[in-house]
């Protein structure tokens, strides 16, 4: 057996709702311990015991989400172990875990060193708060800018900031503002998501209804070619489509995914890939520590055409500044 060396956790919680948000989570943490129990027992189903000697290897780990900062120590504490105790982590190269401002202090980044995560990737989203309250973050621009000044002089690794723009009546200025004032912090890496509404989300529904409109493509263009232009100047590498880094500090996770390489996911909703073949676990949490309880991974999988592996390949390597081989 070839196991995957980049594993993705999600953890299914957030504080609140953020309206363009089409990934699987609850508000509701009543079942927060059943389900992290369930996610390590997940790696149980997964993994044939192979003794403490010869682990299973990993170089990536990345806790996604959901909001994994949200997680009190003990329960983060639990999770962690529960994957180092099934991985052989001397190979690690990366420990990714995404962040909300209003997490980030010292005692979290204190207790996130100690438990080996390398890298913050933190979710700023924009420094507007009419976007922010529009969009109902949990957090405002006051909480994003403590946390970056709190990264930038007490965060001994690498950190990102993620960004989203072309948002709702955002013109250049607004855009220009928000790059200005992340990248005054000096962060390794940037992430920037144009904004899109996702079915099912409340911002499909408030622009199907008319109450909010989005920008013209011609002028999310023009906020791209602008993000791209300042990425440049301030010597950010656009690595990928949506991804900018310094030297060095380009993010080992995603990457891995552009590259087309195996990875495993644990927990509600999560994704696996192997090459030929894609699964994805079930997108609710009752289901899913119901099905884990009973010893089965809730899953479905699709079985990938060659066409589909090439397509596929294609499309991620096109994403990336490296291409394709013709």
């Amino acid at each position: 057996m070839i196991w995957p060396r980049s594993v993705y956790v999600h953890v299914p919680f957030c504080r609140k709702a953020c309206h363009y948000c089409a990934f699987h989570f609850s508000t509701t943490r009543s079942s927060q311990a059943r389900v992290l129990k369930a996610m390590v027992r997940e790696l149980d189903l997964r993994l044939p015991d192979r003794g403490s000697v010869n682990r299973w290897p990993m170089e990536t780990l990345y806790l996604g989400g959901g909001t994994p900062s949200l997680l009190e120590p003990e329960a983060l504490t639990y999770l962690v172990n529960g994957l180092f105790e099934k991985f052989d982590v001397s190979s690690l190269q990366e420990f990714t875990l995404e962040a909300n401002p209003e997490d980030v202090h010292p005692k979290n980044l204190e207790l996130w060193k100690r438990l080996g995560v390398s890298r913050i990737s933190l979710g700023v989203q924009s420094v507007d708060d009419r976007f922010l309250e529009g969009m109902n973050r949990a957090h405002d621009s006051r909480q994003s800018l403590e946390a970056m000044r709190l990264l930038a002089s007490d965060w001994s690794g690498p950190w990102t900031a993620d960004l989203i723009y072309a948002y709702p009546d955002q013109d250049p200025e607004s855009l220009k503002k928000d790059l200005d004032t992340i990248l005054s912090y000096q962060p390794g890496h940037f992430s920037a998501y144009q904004l899109t509404q996702e079915p099912r989300t409340v911002l499909h529904t408030r622009v199907q209804r008319g109450d909010v409109q989005m920008p013209e493509d011609d002028k999310a263009l023009e906020l791209m070619h602008l993000l791209y232009q300042w990425a440049e100047s301030q010597g950010y590498r656009a690595y990928e489509i949506s991804n900018f880094a310094k030297p060095q500090m380009e993010s080992r996770h995603n990457s891995a995914y552009w590259q087309g390489e195996h990875y495993v996911g644990i927990g509600p909703s999560a994704h696996s890939y192997n090459g030929i073949s894609r699964q994805w676990n079930l997108s609710n949490n009752a289901l899913y520590i119901k099905s884990i309880e009973k010893g089965q991974i809730p899953y479905e999988i699709e079985i990938l055409t060659p066409a589909q592996i090439c397509n596929e390949y294609i499309m991620t390597a096109l994403r990336t500044d490296s291409g394709i081989e013709l």
